[in-house]
């Protein structure tokens, strides 16, 4: 709690995810910029992203972006302390961002020459009454054609829409079991070749391999296996994307 200042502490709010709480901290950082940073607002942002790293499964490198956001505002505003602790704290996340420059520029300022504004360590509950979850819902016209739909594969299999119904819930459930039973089974050749895939990433990639992979839970259609093999073809994909991009800027 910041001295001084009076804030009615809230009951952890579960149903929102860092990802939630991390959007709104960067929402608040961008009116900031576009306006002024009043106490309120740095406090909220504190708490936000404070609140975000307290997760386990919050990427590292969405936070380290915001943070050195949060730093760029300060830098802006000409609070140079909390701008040094922010830039700080967003590298310890992520060694690569391009922030070196203007971190030793700051850190060359005497102590007794920086400014500082609210703690940055700050902890407490942070106002969730903002944060606007992405709700999916089905509505009635895609009820309607999935209705239709079934209806039509019915006709086609010269089955009533009743069977077809049983029929596909059948299927469902024998998918279900094939994934289930995949999961329970190691495979050490597998996993010998996802580790020499991983190895040839880049870090943002093996960190983001990593946080897809601890966060993984069991599904009714594909198995982690297949899901593993699909995350890591995105990443290649992407890695060598960027790679033959920035081949091309140099060239």
């Amino acid at each position: 709690m910041v001295p001084g200042q009076e804030r009615e502490t809230l009951n952890l709010k579960t149903e929102y995810s860092p990802y939630d709480i991390i959007n709104e901290a960067n929402r608040l950082i961008d009116i900031c910029i576009n306006s002024s940073l009043t106490k309120e607002q740095e406090l909220q942002i504190i708490l936000l992203i404070n609140k975000a790293q307290s997760y386990t499964n919050m990427s590292k490198y969405q936070l380290s972006t915001t943070r050195k956001r949060f730093a760029e505002l300060y830098y802006s505003l000409g609070i140079t302390g909390n701008a040094l602790d922010q830039y700080k704290l967003a590298i310890e996340l992520n060694s690569k961002l391009p922030i070196k420059r203007v971190l030793h520029s700051l850190e060359k300022i005497p102590q007794c020459d920086l400014v500082y504004s609210l703690d940055t360590n700050t902890y407490n509950e942070p106002d969730y009454s903002n944060i606007k979850r992405k709700a999916s819902k089905i509505d009635a016209d895609i009820l309607k054609k999935q209705e239709q739909l079934r209806e039509k594969q019915a006709a086609f299999l010269g089955i009533d829409t009743s069977e077809y119904k049983e029929f596909e819930t059948n299927t469902r459930n024998k998918i279900t079991m094939e994934v289930i039973t995949q999961d329970n089974i190691y495979d050490p050749e597998f996993e010998e070749m996802l580790n020499r895939r991983i190895e040839k990433l880049d870090d943002i990639s093996k960190m983001a391999f990593q946080q897809v992979r601890d966060n993984m839970k069991s599904d009714d259609v594909l198995s982690i296996k297949d899901r593993l093999l699909l995350t890591i073809e995105a990443l290649e994909r992407s890695q060598q994307y960027h790679e033959e991009t920035s081949a091309t800027e140099e060239s």
